[in-house]
């Protein structure tokens, strides 16, 4: 039977409700008979079981949903015809998805090669992969996009009234937020939009639709009203990216990350529930030992930044502290100097076992229906346009504890890692052309190469030949120093800085630091330019040229200029990252694996065992070539962790959580073994 034309008139004159076969096929017919240019679609959903409050942000409640606990109801599309003569034509669809007979329908609609809109689309893919279809070939969100154009506007730190120390940072990302949200990008460029938010804040839409109840006018109303703003906003918000040359990173980058790191969320890691109640029984009784230990040492309250100050003061070391105006103690600055009283790596960690017995994890409300932690992975959740992670913070649980991670169907699955090596070392040498540093990059492990240069004076002329596996294992402290100079140099570190966290003198650290950055001239001059445009232009800018803005106007502080020097790395490295993690979700799927989780600069895995070695080949290559694509001078080295597989651990040391429940410090020793 030949394909009969049917009437455009007819079609955009009111919403089309489908709900069986003959009316999927009337709007497979029809779309595929028009230009259409892009569509905007969005959800109505309910779920199986409530979400779970975490926080309260400008008087909304915030929290975590199982996504696999997700009943999808409708399917709203918004197609666009862009006309010849600049008039838009719209044709809305609402699809109801409870009838499985449709959805062979609705992937006929997805397939297709035109960009598909949505605002924050994980809640969307979530409602498509729980329908077991695929996802869009090319989308856009409209949520994404404008957290792009805010990257860097609202940091706590932008404050010009600030006491040196920022005010809490929850008050940039409340403001980007609200920023962010549907209604909010509509009054900005102008267009109508007639409810007051996208979206309840659980992700739940329909919380109480009942399987048999039919659809009101108003959920109908709603759901397309949310596609056709994103319909709209989609060549709006284009433009402006083409502005501010945002447009391609968010085609080539963050737009397929979107999808990568919503289906992170959906698929979610297992982890042990015997292996967490051992850990929490050890936290439980550690606390009580370490609490009692400090207090006999004069630290009241080890949450208290007041105690603490006095504490450290009292002990000669709150110099080590020092931030701008005033004192930082937070675990990254005790990390640091630990070493240099025994009563600060006990605050760590006492500090850290609080946290973990606060933490939601442990309680087992964060675990979805399918069993699994599905942590929220927050898309440009930092200034660097890296991910964030929350709810629950499982990447951060730290290098000891990182066993409790494993493969949910023990007999048939296995769990790998994949790192970058020494990535934003190569990454600072090819952005800012240095290329000394580019060969040692590309020659082995870049801080032995680095000591043997800066050391190599006081070195035996025999060590300057040594393998680098050998030469960091006999010249450990060497090698390290090195690190720290690279970023400190990267990262504009003062020679105040280093003196405290070297444990030496402001003279050898101005003399020692000077020394460094005299092996890298052509880097050291590139980072003084870099803060010098970034100042002129307002904003750093990484290889693909998405843009992080200063937030404020007149003199540059010393914190601006540090990120101006780096977010060119950090971003840099950020888009190497997200660029191999789109590759490698689409071919993963060949293989019967999964990302688990994001790590810097590192992928955590899931494979069936016997395409592990496959598996850990592909994303070798994978990360290899993205670098090299990118930055054709560099010849980076990955590593490959999968020795003991039936964990997820650093660097194979599979006993280190056991050892970690006895005495953290026996960890310590043997991850660093």
């Amino acid at each position: 039977m030949p394909i009969v034309p049917r009437s455009a008139a007819h079609y955009a004159s009111r919403i089309h409700f489908v709900e069986d076969v003959a009316g999927g096929q009337a709007m497979v017919e029809f779309v595929r008979q028009r230009p259409i240019a892009y569509a905007g679609f969005d959800t109505e959903f309910r779920n199986s079981r409530p979400g779970v409050v975490m926080k309260a942000m400008n008087g909304s409640l915030l929290g975590w949903s199982d996504p696999k606990s997700v009943i999808p109801l409708l399917i709203s599309f918004a197609f666009v015809e862009a006309g010849e003569d600049g008039n838009d034509q719209l044709y809305r669809f609402v699809v109801d998805v409870r009838n499985p007979a449709v959805l062979p329908h609705l992937q006929a609609v997805l397939d297709m090669p035109i960009p598909f809109c949505s605002h924050f689309a994980s809640a969307e893919l979530q409602c498509i992969w729980q329908l077991r279809l695929r996802e869009p070939g090319v989308l856009w969100d409209s949520g994404v996009a404008q957290r792009a154009q805010l990257l860097g506007r609202f940091h706590a730190r932008n404050d010009s009234h600030s006491n040196g120390l920022g005010r809490s940072v929850g008050d940039g990302e409340s403001e980007i937020a609200s920023r962010c949200e549907l209604d909010t990008i509509c009054r900005h460029h102008g267009i109508e939009y007639p409810f007051a938010s996208s979206k309840p804040d659980l992700r739940t839409s329909s919380p109480s639709h009942r399987a048999d109840q039919p659809f009101n006018q108003q959920q109908v109303d709603n759901t397309v009203a949310n596609a056709v703003a994103t319909a709209q906003l989609y060549p709006l918000q284009v433009n402006e990216a083409l502005r501010t040359n945002a447009l391609t990173h968010l085609q080539r980058v963050e737009m397929p990350w979107t999808v990568t790191n919503a289906r992170m969320i959906y698929d979610g890691v297992y982890v042990c529930r015997k292996r967490m109640a051992q850990v929490h029984q050890a936290c439980r009784e550690n606390v009580k030992v370490l609490e009692a230990e400090l207090r006999k040492q004069g630290l009241k309250n080890v949450n208290s930044h007041e105690s603490v100050e006095k504490f450290m003061a009292a002990r000669g070391l709150l110099d080590h502290f020092r931030l701008d105006r005033g004192y930082s103690f937070d675990d990254k600055r005790l990390e640091d100097v630990e070493d240099r009283d025994p009563a600060i790596a006990k605050l760590r960690q006492c500090r850290r076992m609080k946290q973990l017995l606060a933490d939601r994890m442990f309680s087992g409300v964060l675990t979805g229906d399918d069993g699994r932690l599905h942590p929220d992975h927050r898309q440009l959740g930092a200034v660097s346009s890296r991910n964030s992670m929350r709810w629950p913070n499982i990447g951060g649980v730290g290098r000891a504890l990182r066993p409790l991670v494993v493969p949910q169907d023990a007999e048939r699955m296995r769990i790998g890692e994949v790192d970058l090596s020494q990535i934003e070392v190569g990454i600072a040498a090819a952005v800012y052309g240095e290329p000394r540093l580019i060969e040692m990059f590309n020659s082995g492990d870049v801080y032995c190469k680095m000591a043997k240069q800066f050391y190599r004076g006081q070195l035996p002329a025999e060590a300057i030949g040594f393998p680098d596996s050998e030469f960091k294992k006999r010249y450990k402290a060497e090698r390290s120093r090195m690190k720290v100079f690279t970023l400190a140099t990267i990262y504009n570190i003062s020679a105040n800085g280093l003196s405290a966290q070297l444990g030496i003198t402001l003279h050898d650290a101005q003399r020692q630091l000077d020394e460094f950055l005299g092996l890298f001239p052509d880097l050291a001059r590139a980072l003084q330019q870099a803060v010098e445009y970034g100042q002129i232009r307002g904003y750093a800018e990484m290889v693909t040229g998405l843009r992080r803005y200063r937030g404020r106007e007149g003199q540059l502080t010393y914190w601006e200029a540090n990120w101006l020097r780096n977010t060119p790395v950090q971003g840099s490295a950020a888009v190497v990252f997200k660029v191999a993690g789109n590759r490698l979700y689409r071919q993963y799927q060949h293989y019967g694996a999964k990302l688990l989780l994001p790590m810097h600069d590192a992928f955590v895995f899931e494979a069936p065992r016997h395409q592990l070695k496959a598996v850990a080949k592909v994303t070798a290559e994978v990360m290899r070539n993205t670098v090299q694509e990118l930055f054709p001078a560099l010849r980076p080295q990955v590593e490959i962790n999968i020795d003991h597989p039936q964990s997820w651990n650093k660097d194979g040391k599979d006993r280190s959580l056991d050892l970690w429940c006895i005495d953290p410090q026996l960890a310590k020793e043997y991850l660093e073994s």
